[in-house]
């Protein structure tokens, strides 16, 4: 992709140097139909570019995740649009079906592919533990001299978080999960703008300001999160 804009950067300012040495006793009209064509010409050229970078993308996936059937191509063409974006994605399907390679090919065909993925089992997390897992510890919390440590959101920043078998997390976990990952949208900033959607807000434990990460969110799971369980909450 880098190559690929310095491309279309070097095309256009070769086109604005082709202006500034044309003949300066060229025509208004002619001078108006020769940068026309430019124009027309630098448009026709970034679109190849893109179109050829597409073709690239769609060949390499196509390479790593192989299957001509049907299903293979819809689930290869849903990696690439949702690599296009940052939105938060759930991915269903059975154990052993591929879920983690799915979301590790959405993150590295995404803008995030040079941070960090992040991929943990949420039903591999003790209960006990969870919050300290995931949203990490301040140092000197809960005795004097202990080191803090990072969660699992601050480890992902500026990268994507995979959160498997997300339908295993404790019902009372829930909440400060959802207002972690939910917290900026709908909010606006001391600018006016709105958050991004990526902005999580959360608090470590132990802390009393919270910490702000950039993380995409991506999860997985084998169950019916519409179902209930036996205790008659939803997944």
């Amino acid at each position: 992709e880098d190559s690929l804009f310095e491309a279309i950067s070097a095309y256009y300012n070769c086109t604005l140097m082709f202006h500034h040495l044309k003949d300066k006793q060229m025509s208004q009209m002619d001078r108006a139909e020769e940068i026309s064509e430019q124009e027309k010409n630098a448009k026709d050229f970034v679109e190849l570019l893109l179109q050829d970078n597409e073709l690239k993308t769609s060949a390499s996936l196509e390479k790593k995740y192989q299957g001509n059937s049907y299903l293979c191509q819809r689930v290869r063409h849903y990696i690439l649009t949702a690599a296009g974006n940052d939105l938060k994605v759930l991915i269903l399907g059975g154990r052993g079906t591929g879920k983690e390679l799915v979301a590790k090919a959405i993150h590295d065909l995404s803008t995030r592919k040079k941070g960090p993925f992040v991929p943990i089992n949420i039903s591999a997390i003790s209960p006990e533990i969870f919050e300290a897992e995931f949203f990490g510890v301040i140092p000197n919390y809960p005795n004097p001299g202990s080191p803090g440590r990072k969660g699992f959101l601050e480890e992902a920043d500026k990268g994507t978080l995979f959160l498997d078998e997300i339908g295993d997390m404790a019902s009372h976990h829930q909440p400060k999960v959802l207002r972690a990952l939910m917290g900026h949208e709908g909010s606006i900033d001391e600018q006016g703008l709105s958050p991004k959607s990526t902005v999580c807000s959360f608090y470590k434990v132990g802390a009393s300001k919270p910490t702000i990460v950039d993380v995409r969110i991506i999860a997985a799971t084998n169950r019916n999160l519409q179902e209930k369980d036996k205790s008659g909450n939803n997944y």
